[in-house]
């Protein structure tokens, strides 16, 4: 994996974390306004953020001693293993099912977004 490589998942990382962190900061601020009722598209706006950011936080927190290739790949296989065995979910709340809809969502954007990298 080349430098200009390392530098793209980087931006692409930094970005994802970073409206994470401005949807997290939003939802906070409305809640600490008691004159305002919160907003319920602004949970939605943080746990998506949160699912698209989760994969590259996992690439960030597994690169150690490895290779960033190595790692990357390794994530890349179990982040596509874990979207073609996933099925529905069956929890009885609502807001389980669409955190782990999310979730899987996340995958399959940094999936797609990342595919020029693969091997």
């Amino acid at each position: 994996m080349d430098a200009n490589t390392i530098k793209v998942l980087t931006t692409l990382a930094g970005n994802a974390i970073h409206r994470e962190l401005a949807a997290r900061t939003a939802l906070a601020e409305a809640m600490a306004d008691m004159t305002q009722g919160i907003d319920p598209s602004a949970i939605r706006r943080v746990m998506e953020a949160a699912a698209t950011a989760l994969p590259y936080r996992m690439l960030m927190e597994e690169t150690g001693d490895e290779s960033e290739a190595e790692v990357f790949t390794r994530l890349r296989k179990r982040l596509t293993s874990r979207v073609l065995n996933s099925g529905p979910s069956s929890s009885s709340c609502a807001l389980t099912n669409e955190a782990q809809r999310l979730e899987y969502a996340g995958y399959r954007a940094f999936l797609s977004d990342t595919e020029a990298f693969a091997d």
